[in-house]
């Protein structure tokens, strides 16, 4: 479907919620994910972060408040349109794009422009800060008066799972997905809370096949200030296809690969394992191969 609306939202933070809450929202990141918050709040009472999301006309409305596991959105405006963004407009307005534009830290009252946004800003289409709607955005702070090149951003975003003075540490997990039903896989790596999975554990998904969990190691942006994200390769909840063996004996390479052929940031899900689909090219035809983890 079209998408012919742009939705400006401000995400505030609830030390509270944080603390306490262990639900997380059906249709928001992370889904699945809905696990004890950790003692120590991810950021501080006051932050909040501003931006915009592309969807169809009816997604939300003015005014309306989504609750999230750490706090929540509120949909600030909504401008619709008579025609498809994306088709007119190209990339900036791709379904579900999420842009970040401010990041206010409560403790200094101060505010951040993000990595992504300034990206956007120098020119570069794809720079979104999330490609899922709502919840998938994850973006990035400096520190203020960094002179190193190094250590000097820090992760925020996915609905308040991460805030700029703290964030939870993640574990890259490279997998392998059985199907029932023939002798079909694929595989590739995920990012995802660090001990959420142990190498050697099979993952059950929907009956319709498994995964086996091949290795654990520490991402790069685990914990505190890192490197230049670049993009979003290392974010919480992105499934990341490397390879597909198909039931015939035919083997599809990641250049072979629709998320792949979509550039940087892209993934083949962002809802963790279980979320991802994608596409095989084969004389020149997009051909479904995996639909929210299962093979078709």
């Amino acid at each position: 479907m079209a998408s012919n609306a742009v939705y400006s939202f401000t995400y505030t933070w609830d030390v509270g919620k944080a603390a306490a809450s262990t639900v997380s929202v059906p249709g928001l990141y992370p889904q699945g994910h809905s696990t004890p918050a950790p003692a120590t709040p991810h950021g501080g009472e006051g932050d909040w972060y501003k931006g915009y999301t592309v969807d169809v006309a009816g997604t939300y409305q003015t005014g309306q408040v989504i609750p999230t596991e750490h706090g929540s959105y509120k949909i600030d405006a909504v401008q619709t349109y008579a025609y498809d963004l994306e088709a007119t407009h190209g990339a900036p307005y791709a379904q579900k794009a999420v842009y970040v534009q401010t990041y206010h830290d409560g403790a200094t009252n101060s505010d951040y422009q993000p990595y992504h946004w300034n990206q956007y800003l120098a020119g570069d289409p794809k720079a979104q800060s999330g490609h899922a709607g709502l919840g998938s955005e994850q973006d990035y702070v400096k520190v203020p008066g960094a002179t190193p090149a190094q250590d000097q951003y820090h992760n925020f975003g996915a609905g308040g799972d991460y805030t700029y003075g703290g964030a939870k540490p993640d574990a890259k997990y490279t997998f392998t997905y059985h199907d029932l039903n023939s002798n079909a896989y694929y595989k590739g790596w995920v990012v995802d809370d660090a001990d959420l999975y142990a190498p050697g554990q099979r993952v059950e998904n929907t009956g319709k096949g498994w995964y086996i969990i091949d290795t654990e190691t520490a991402t790069p942006y685990s914990t505190g200030w890192h490197p230049e994200p670049k993009d979003h390769g290392y974010d919480n909840g992105y499934v990341h296809i490397t390879e597909y063996h198909a039931a015939n004996g035919q083997t599809y390479g990641e250049a072979s690969l629709y998320s792949y052929a979509k550039g940087e940031g892209w993934a083949s899900g962002y809802d963790g394992l279980g979320s991802e689909t994608d596409y095989y090219q084969s004389a020149g035809t997009w051909h479904n191969f995996a639909n929210h983890g299962d093979l078709v």
